[in-house]
């Protein structure tokens, strides 16, 4: 017997709703287990001195396999410190090439048709600005004349370049999305963008520790992370403000003690090739000399 017209209509309805709730479960993805596996990881310290401590993790969480390193520092003792040549250089050539720097990791989104470094978004340097517009992101960090770290967050309908082109700091950076900004985090669970790639974050505690952290990704072993799962995970890590900057195969953290540390993506047969980046994070001793 065929289904009358009302019946199949009423399938399809029940079709929709068994869709869209399986939706809902993927972007719900995030679980106590996921909660009490991250807050209780057993992270592997990779360095510690003076303040600065680099520490790692392989675990399962949102049902991937994720590897995640943490750059943890005291700004009473340690700084950031911005940094672009003239030309694309790999984050270790770019942490090398400062002699005080003791870790780097890539910086923002940067102009890949072209072998010359230029930032995607706003960025100044040392009082001088490198790029003007606005770019992909919507958020930036600052550098104070002290060194001291801030988070802007656009204005809503504002454009990116005219919100931070009249900022006072003479460091800034721009990138994005923004996951955390005063506590709040700014990704939701049905945020558009669900693939998940390496990921570079900045973030602040409410103490005032500075978190780096990179998530790697693409490869076995390692899932990488949805912005969504990101903003949680930094929210778990109880990051107060952080920002998403360049990931995919620009994502790398370098130690001078360690060379780089984490397993970039970017490969040529199978041999992992670090790639050439616009620009990068450095820390740097508090008392070292200014750029």
């Amino acid at each position: 017997m065929k289904p009358t017209h009302a019946c199949a209509s009423r399938f399809r309805h029940i079709g929709l709703l068994l869709c869209s709730l399986t939706v809902i479960e993927t972007l719900q993805a995030q679980t106590p287990e996921d909660s009490i596996a991250l807050t209780g990881a057993a992270w592997k310290t990779v360095e510690t001195d003076n303040g600065l401590t680099i520490k790692s993790v392989d675990l399962r969480l949102f049902d991937s396999d994720q590897q995640i390193y943490c750059v943890e520092f005291n700004p009473q003792l340690h700084r950031l410190q911005l940094k672009q040549g003239e030309k694309r250089e790999t984050v270790k050539r770019l942490g090398k090439k400062e002699a005080n720097a003791e870790v780097a990791v890539n910086g923002g989104y940067f102009i890949t048709k072209t072998k010359q470094a230029i930032a995607n978004d706003f960025t100044k340097i040392d009082g001088v600005i490198l790029t003007a517009g606005g770019g992909w992101g919507n958020g930036a960090i600052a550098l104070d004349s002290a060194g001291r770290l801030h988070f802007i967050k656009n204005l809503p309908g504002v454009a990116a370049a005219d919100s931070l082109w009249h900022t006072p700091y003479p460091n800034v950076m721009g990138a994005g999305p923004m996951l955390m900004y005063d506590n709040v985090q700014l990704i939701p669970l049905n945020y558009g963008d669900t693939k998940r790639h390496p990921r570079t974050v900045i973030g602040i505690r409410p103490d005032g520790t500075i978190i780096l952290m990179v998530v790697d990704g693409r490869q076995e072993g390692a899932d990488g992370m949805s912005p969504a799962e990101l903003a949680w995970s930094c929210r778990m890590l109880d990051m107060s403000s952080a920002l998403n900057l360049d990931g995919g195969g620009s994502s790398a953290l370098w130690s001078r003690k360690h060379r780089v540390i984490n397993r970039p993506s970017d490969k040529v047969a199978f041999i992992r090739i670090p790639r050439k980046v616009g620009n990068a994070v450095l820390v740097v001793p508090a008392n070292s000399a200014t750029n």
